[in-house]
């Protein structure tokens, strides 16, 4: 339901080294939240290789990185690291709109855990809510929404 305080301490994400440790703190758990991991891969993903100039005007959107760092005399210049800022706020939205389509579709307890595992009956009629809320645009890209943020925005 949500997420979990834990989970929010990491937010905001201002570079690779904060998802690593974000994805290492959730693989490491029995039941990691793979919604999440997700949304947070998805939305770097977009940023990073669809987005090639900096929105300025979307509100509460910013690329942060460090500093360029100085050249040594005859070295080359170094480029500036140009990462999102993955806010809590955004991540929490998509993940809330996520986890409450798929609960309002699924009852849990029509397919009960076997062995602690879910079942492939459950797998499948999540499948199934997935890919029946797709707009009818989505059709032709179905084989590239390859993360929760491409699905869910």
């Amino acid at each position: 339901m949500g997420l979990k305080s834990a989970q929010a301490a990491f937010f905001p994400l201002c570079s690779i080294d904060e998802v690593v440790k974000l994805f290492a703190s959730e693989l490491a758990r029995d039941d990691p939240d793979l919604t999440l991991l997700s949304l947070v891969l998805g939305f770097v993903e977009h940023f990073l290789a669809v987005n090639r100039v900096a929105p300025i005007n979307v509100p509460g959107y910013s690329i942060e990185g460090p500093p360029p760092a100085s050249s040594e005399a005859g070295s080359e210049p170094t480029a500036a690291c140009c990462f999102p800022r993955v806010d809590l706020l955004q991540i929490r939205a998509l993940h809330t709109r996520f986890t409450t389509m798929i609960r309002g579709a699924v009852d849990r307890s029509a397919y009960p855990p076997k062995g602690g595992v879910s079942s492939r009956e459950l797998v499948k009629k999540i499948s199934d809510v997935i890919w029946n809320n797709l707009s009818r645009s989505y059709f032709k890209d179905r084989a590239h929404i390859q993360s929760l943020f491409s699905f869910i925005t």
